[in-house]
């Protein structure tokens, strides 16, 4: 028997039909924006009429943004240092909600960082010398095994091992928690499958949705 499983004081079940989704940040590089949107360019596909959260840093300052997406395209491909060949998209971003504040923070960001001589128009589009933003972006993953302490999920995402992750898991209809997961392990893609095996600790579990997960297992336990 290995150390891991010498070391797990919580039984593990195997499920069908549980889901939930991992918050993963990925970087973009901003081509221009305004006080309505932005354009970008990314490694990563978005999903046109699907919402995003979008970080801009502006000096120490995180400015934080909901956008959707209004259109989406893939524009090249590239090589990158290692010899891989990765797509590069771009992709129009229409800002939610902008309130007073908000876009006086929008265009604080503008104008620190504009190429481009202000306009007269307030909406004129504007290319940035601080063109890097972060997106945070749900993506779904499918859990195979759980118990009180973690899950085994199969996701498409390259989760990075030690990484913390803001996920939320349904347990069924009505339950839904919300927990950091650190990746403990990983397996990577085999036998011409897409699908990375990673091993999922819970972190930052509150104790309510804790006692949720601990009588949802007893139901599964009460079910075997």
């Amino acid at each position: 028997m290995g150390k891991n499983k010498e070391r797990r004081s919580h039984k593990r079940y195997e499920v069908d039909n549980v889901h939930g989704e991992v918050t993963y940040t990925f970087e973009v590089k901003i081509l221009n924006m305004s006080l309505e949107g932005m354009a970008i360019e990314t490694t990563k596909m978005l999903i046109i009429d699907k919402n995003y959260s979008i970080k801009l840093h502006n000096n120490d300052k995180t400015i934080l943004i909901d956008g959707q997406v209004v259109w989406s395209r893939l524009e090249r491909t590239q090589k990158t240092d290692s010899g891989d060949i990765v797509p590069i998209y771009r992709a129009g971003i229409k800002f939610n909600k902008i309130f007073t504040k908000r876009a006086n923070d929008i265009a604080d960001f503008i104008e620190t960082n504009r190429i481009m001589t202000l306009e007269k128009r307030i909406l004129g589009r504007f290319r940035v010398n601080n063109d890097r933003a972060h997106i945070d972006s749900p993506m779904d993953f499918i859990v195979k095994k759980i118990s009180l302490s973690g899950m085994l999920i199969e996701t498409f995402l390259p989760l990075q091992l030690n990484e913390k992750y803001d996920m939320s898991l349904r347990l069924d209809d009505q339950c839904k928690i919300n927990f950091q997961g650190r990746v403990a392990h990983v397996v990577l893609p085999e036998n011409g499958t897409k699908t990375y095996k990673v091993g999922i600790e819970f972190k930052k579990l509150n104790k309510q949705d804790r006692e949720n997960l601990r009588k949802y297992l007893l139901s599964l336990n009460n079910i075997e």
